[in-house]
């Protein structure tokens, strides 16, 4: 269960940053993340 939880802050959290700066650091490892726990 709490796998899950940090799981999903960490989608959360890149997801926050692809709306901050959707050209820049977050897209890259936000489709990391995705690709890795999605």
């Amino acid at each position: 269960m709490s796998n899950y939880i940090y799981k999903s802050v960490f989608i959360l959290f890149f997801e926050f940053i692809d709306l901050i700066n959707p050209v820049g650091f977050g897209v890259f490892i936000g489709r990391e993340i995705k690709m890795r726990f999605g």
